[in-house]
Formats: C-alpha cells, sequence, structure tokens
C-alpha cells in the first residue's frame, strides 16, 4: 500500500475530491485503509489509476510471446496520459518458490507488476 507521506503530490486531493465527501466519516486518513466499491483502497486505486467507485475498475496484466519472449502489459497504465508511475515486473520460475524476483530473467515463467508514485528527488 502507498506511504501516508504523499498525501499531497500528484492531485491526491483532487482524486479524492472527485470521488468522495470528507466528513467525520470519511477522513483522508480513513480512505487510505478503506475499501472502495472495486475492490482496492482509495489510496490504491489512486496510485494505480481507478475509477474506485467503479466495481469494474480494476488492474489488469497480460502476457502474450513476442519474438519468442514474454511481453508483459498492463492496464492502465499511466505513463501514456502525462501521469508518471513507477511499474516494477517481478517474475518467479515456479509457483511455489517463496521470492518474487525483479528483475526478471530467461527462467521466470511468472509474472506480477506493482505500481507505486516516484520518489520525491525522482
Amino acid at each position: 500500500s502507498p506511504a501516508i507521506g504523499w498525501r499531497g503530490t500528484d492531485g491526491y486531493m483532487e482524486f479524492l475530491g472527485k470521488y468522495v465527501t470528507l466528513d467525520e466519516n470519511h477522513s483522508v486518513e480513513s480512505l487510505e485503509t478503506r475499501t472502495a466499491p472495486n475492490g482496492y483502497t482509495f489510496a490504491d486505486s489512486y496510485v494505480v489509476g481507478l475509477d474506485p467507485t467503479n466495481e469494474t475498475s480494476k488492474f489488469t496484466v497480460n502476457l502474450s510471446m513476442k519474438d519468442g519472449k514474454p511481453l508483459v502489459e498492463w492496464s492502465p497504465n499511466l505513463n501514456t496520459n502525462g501521469m508518471i508511475r513507477n511499474y516494477i515486473i517481478w517474475g518467479k520460475t515456479n509457483l511455489t518458490d517463496e521470492v518474487w524476483h525483479s528483475p526478471t530473467n530467461d527462467a521466470s515463467r511468472f509474472f506480477k507488476v506493482t505500481v507505486q508514485l516516484p520518489e520525491e528527488n525522482e
């Protein structure tokens, strides 16, 4: 989950204002842990670029093969519309492996993608 310190960055308050009225029952802090109708927290919905009020708004990852190599793509990809996020592709050789690795390598057969806000100094 996102860290508490980024509340004022990259339009987070505007995002919250679009989807919820802040009052005694809905503080900024409560929205960082409260599950929205889409199954994510409001904070995670912001980081990933989802509509928290739409239960069909999900982060999806697709795997295909291109020139004999796995190609991992995801949606939404906020870096294509002017917003900046760090996307990290993790891989495992076997699902029973305990640790995910990044960067991935030729042995990776299972993948996941995590999304983070850039660090302040990036």
